[in-house]
């Protein structure tokens, strides 16, 4: 039955991983992955690590320091239920310095409780002791009584194993006083079984005798080893207290919990205390049948102190009923444990006073460092009053200073929208003066190109013809060359026109914007990769030059936006005179831009100023996907700046 439900388990755990294998990271499921590797801890320890594990593999591709955290703690606590311990402390470590690094002090008082279990199992007494010591500061600052509870609990514990008795019933009675009828039983069960040791420790047998009654009380009906470890403290104190019938009966019922757990260092402590129970009252036969009896468990777990213990009360009991031949053999295994134990008790004392001399200097620390954290606390608290003081000084001269400017800047605000207004037209002059400038480069470049660079390219043109006369053709090597040199030489011949033309303006000055705005569509339509059509409607023979010039300078930087980064196909250009007011209208067909994202660029802030200069107002309506529209309404009644 326990074979199936395993292999349930491990199979829940299984899909579990499976499932969270196949998404993102969602942190409620890491929860929930968390949650069921606890539950799993105890029960299918190797089923909880699978779990945390895949909590940790998802947690680190998402970087998500929480799951950290929870697989980090889970590792260490399941790694720690089979016996790994170093391989648990490693984990608990990294589940600390996360926590730490997150400000999770919830957590961290967690991970640093089962730390201290571990640091006590290797001996590392004041390691576990410090740890202790950050739960209760950390718990206090949160008002977390249960985390108290542990901490409290948890150093008096350590304290009764190093006989540190006055210390442990400090921690105890600070324990006591947090409990009340809403914290769970086994908080309760805790206080009452270290109360009722300390008792017995310092031999008062009848208050211990009573404090483990009264813990009685609070273990469940499934916590069978619990009960047998009461029943045991309890049989103990009749045992001191002479009440030899109820410490029998004590004993038994103990024993019969601790056969059905097989809890073999307990059966061989009970068989040893009936044994010397026996042996004080004469009973010699029953004392030796239990000593025996304990030796043989003791022998099972290897516990040599123990059994050097019952080989000299066996020894003494057989001398008792003149058995000499048996008692010397007892007595000579004693005395070889004896000896075996010596060696073992100075190595284990010099370590307890290593620890001992540890452990001190770590309290002396944490008692040093607490002095001089409340000192900075008293210096913290006097700068803040300070700085308190200064801050409503600050403030009232700030009011004040806010109600005095206020009138000013209430008499300024004219004078510096006067002043804007001044700026913005010195602004739009010296884009007007850039503009003129641009516009006398441009003229000069066109003329160079076409008076020049034109001129040289029509002479090598005459020269080139001139020389396909003169010379046979038979003797070209090749003649598909020639004539492919004389069509580069035409082209070169047209595109030092064409550029000529883009940078002049000699054909708006010429012939008229009309013409010009007709040409410019035309030798974009002549490319065969845009079509571009030119509309009008209305024309006058002229307008003002300026007008016309930033008109025509508009077009070609629209069209070539619309080529160039829209990547359009069709594009219309429609010029209207509508009386009191020229219409320019230049519509693509390209991917548009985001209006809401819109950076202006220098292209489209060019188109601006030039619509500025002849007093007009300039309109852009795209959208992604949906082409892009520019319309320009110049007025012509009014001055061009």
């Amino acid at each position: 039955m326990n074979t199936f439900r395993k292999f349930f388990l491990s199979l829940f755990a299984i899909s579990l991983v499976l499932i969270c294998s196949a998404e993102k990271v969602d942190t409620q499921k890491v929860k929930q992955l968390a949650i069921q590797a606890l539950v799993l801890e105890n029960s299918n320890p190797d089923s909880s690590i699978l779990l945390a594990k895949s909590i940790l593999k998802e947690s680190l591709s998402a970087n998500y320091n929480q799951g950290l955290s929870y697989a980090y703690h889970r590792l260490g606590s399941s790694f720690n239920a089979i016996g790994l311990n170093d391989s648990a402390l490693i984990y608990i470590n990294k589940a600390i310095v996360v926590r730490t690094e997150l400000k999770d002090t919830a957590a961290l008082i967690s991970s640093l409780i089962s730390r201290s279990y571990l640091f006590e199992e290797v001996a590392k007494i004041d390691s576990a002791y410090a740890d202790l010591i950050q739960v209760l500061h950390f718990s206090e600052k949160l008002g977390d009584t249960i985390s108290q509870l542990k901490g409290f609990i948890r150093l008096s514990q350590i304290e009764l194993n190093l006989n540190q008795l006055d210390s442990a019933k400090i921690h105890l009675e600070k324990a006591q006083s947090l409990l009340n009828d809403q914290i769970e039983p086994h908080y309760h069960h805790a206080v009452l079984n270290g109360l009722g040791k300390h008792a017995f420790a310092i031999n008062q047998f009848q208050l211990a005798k009573e404090y483990f009654i009264e813990q009685q009380a609070y273990i469940q009906e499934n916590e069978e080893l619990l009960k047998a470890d009461n029943l045991l403290n309890q049989a103990l104190c009749a045992d001191e207290l002479q009440d030899t019938i109820l410490a029998i009966e004590l004993y038994d019922k103990a024993k019969l919990i601790y056969l059905s757990l097989a809890e073999i260092p307990s059966l061989a402590l009970i068989h040893y205390n009936l044994g010397m129970l026996y042996s004080e009252r004469s009973n010699f036969s029953e004392a030796i049948s239990n000593f025996k009896k304990g030796l043989d468990f003791a022998r099972q777990i290897d516990q040599l102190d123990l059994r050097a213990k019952i080989h000299q009360e066996l020894a003494d009991c057989y001398e008792k009923t003149e058995d000499y031949s048996s008692s010397l053999f007892h007595l000579k295994d004693y005395l070889k444990l004896h000896d075996s134990l010596i060696n073992i008790s100075k190595v284990e004392s010099l370590t307890e006073m290593q620890t001992k001399y540890e452990t001190e200097k770590k309290i002396q620390q944490i008692e040093l460092l607490n002095q001089k954290t409340k000192a900075q606390q008293a210096e913290r608290n006097f700068i803040l009053a300070v700085a308190m003081v200064l801050l409503l000084m600050l403030i009232s001269l700030g009011i004040y200073f806010i109600q005095r400017n206020r009138i000013a800047k209430r008499n300024a605000r004219i004078a510096q929208q006067e002043l804007e207004a001044v700026l913005d037209e010195q602004e739009i002059k010296t884009y007007n003066a850039m503009l003129e400038g641009q516009e006398e480069e441009r003229m000069r470049i066109a003329t160079d190109l076409h008076d020049r660079l034109g001129s040289m390219l029509s002479t090598i043109k005459l020269m080139f013809n001139s020389l396909e006369e003169k010379v046979d053709k038979a003797q070209i090597e090749n003649q598909k060359q020639y004539a492919k040199a004389n069509d580069l030489l035409d082209q070169a011949c047209t595109e030092v026109r064409t550029i000529s033309h883009n940078l002049g303006t000699g054909m708006v000055a010429n012939f008229g914007l009309q013409r010009a705005m007709e040409e410019l569509c035309e030798s974009i339509d002549q490319t065969g990769k845009v079509k571009c059509q030119f509309l009008n409607h209305n024309l006058a023979n002229s307008y003002k030059l300026d007008i016309e010039i930033n008109l025509y300078r508009i077009t070609q930087e629209a069209l070539n936006n619309a080529i160039k980064h829209a990547k359009a196909k069709l594009i219309s250009v429609q010029l209207n005179d509508l009386g009191n007011e020229l219409s320019l209208h230049i519509e693509d067909d390209g991917q548009g831009f985001d209006q809401q994202n819109l950076d202006l660029g220098m292209g489209l802030k060019n188109l601006e100023k030039r619509a500025e200069k002849i007093a007009g107002h300039l309109h852009i309506d795209s959208s992604l996907g949906r082409g892009t529209s520019i319309i320009v309404e110049v007025p012509l009644n009014k001055e061009s700046t």
